[in-house]
Parts: structure tokens; sequence; C-alpha cells
């Protein structure tokens, strides 16, 4: 069977190498950011979704059909609470 795996930030340093290695080994990956043209430009054969981490609906519409989230975005303390 067959693994997806979302990336959340992955544009980032830390998001990159997780990819880089999940790519490497065959993982089915998503990636998920703000910047479609900074994701499909580091990622372009892998399936990219827009969003934002801070909205709820976005992160539920990218978790669709997945078995793994790993979460590397950077998220300062202050703004972690979901209103």
């Amino acid at each position: 069977m067959t693994q997806t795996v979302l990336v959340l930030g992955a544009t980032g340093g830390t998001g990159q190498a997780i990819v880089h290695e999940l790519l490497m080994r065959d993982v089915k990956v998503r990636v998920f950011g703000r910047n479609r043209q900074r994701l499909e430009s580091l990622w372009p054969n892998v399936e990219t979704v827009m969003g934002d981490i801070f909205n709820l609906a976005d992160l539920i519409r990218a978790m669709q059909a997945v078995d793994v989230v790993i979460q590397c975005a950077a998220i300062p303390y202050s703004q972690t609470a979901i209103k």
C-alpha cells in the first residue's frame, strides 16, 4: 500500500530536506503552502495544495486522502491558537 505524506512548510530548509528524502524513498508526497510559484519551482513533479496554515478549511482540504502529516512550517507562538 502506498502512503501519501503531506508536508506543511515544504519551502523551508527542513521541509525541503524532508520532501527530498521522501521522494528518494519513492513516497507519494503532497506539499502545502501559500506561494504556488515557489512550491512548483522547488517541486515541479509533486502535488501542490495552496492554502494558509492558519485556515482550518485549507488544512482539512489538504489532508484529504493523506496518511501522514509532517509539520515543518515556522509558526510564531503568538499565532498558534485557532480562532
